[in-house]
C-alpha cells in the first residue's frame, strides 16, 4: 500500500514537471522571463523547482509586464467589476479585455452606460495577485 501511494505521488509529481516544462516553452513566459528582474527569476526558478504548476500560473499572471489580452479571464472579470463594466461577467475574454483597454485610455466602453467620472475609473492592473488561483489552490 505504501509503494502504490508513492508510485502515485512521483507519478503525479512527474506530470506537474512536464506541465511546467510545457510552460516554460511558450513565447509567453519567454517574454516574461526575459523582463524579469533577479528577484522575480529567482522566484520562478525556486517554483519551477518546487514542481508547483499553480505557482508558475500565478507568477505569470501577476507578472507586471503582463498585457490585457494575456490575462486570465478571472482577473480580467475582477477588473471589469471593479470597473462598473455592465455585464462583465457575461463577456468573452477579448469583449472584455477590450472594453477594459477603452476605459483606461479615456474612451466610452462599447455598450456600456456613460460613466460620470470615467478618467477615475483607472485602475492599475499590474502586480495584482490572481485571488481565484489563490483560492483553488486552497483545497
Amino acid at each position: 500500500m505504501e509503494l502504490e501511494r508513492l508510485q502515485i505521488d512521483v507519478h503525479h509529481h512527474v506530470l506537474d514537471l512536464r506541465s511546467i516544462e510545457g510552460t516554460i516553452h511558450k513565447p509567453f513566459f519567454a517574454r516574461l522571463f526575459a523582463a524579469s528582474n533577479e528577484e522575480q527569476i529567482k522566484e520562478i526558478r525556486k517554483i519551477i523547482m518546487e514542481g508547483d504548476k499553480l505557482g508558475v500560473a500565478r507568477w505569470m499572471e501577476s507578472h507586471p509586464d503582463i498585457q490585457l489580452g494575456e490575462m486570465s479571464h478571472n482577473r480580467l472579470k475582477r477588473i471589469g467589476k471593479a470597473l462598473n463594466i455592465p455585464h462583465y461577467s457575461r463577456l468573452d475574454v477579448i469583449a472584455l479585455a477590450q472594453r477594459i483597454e477603452e476605459l483606461q485610455n479615456g474612451k466610452k466602453p462599447s455598450d456600456s452606460k456613460p460613466t460620470s467620472n470615467a478618467s477615475s475609473n483607472v485602475i492599475d492592473v499590474r502586480g495584482s495577485e490572481d485571488k481565484d488561483n489563490a483560492h483553488s489552490n486552497s483545497g
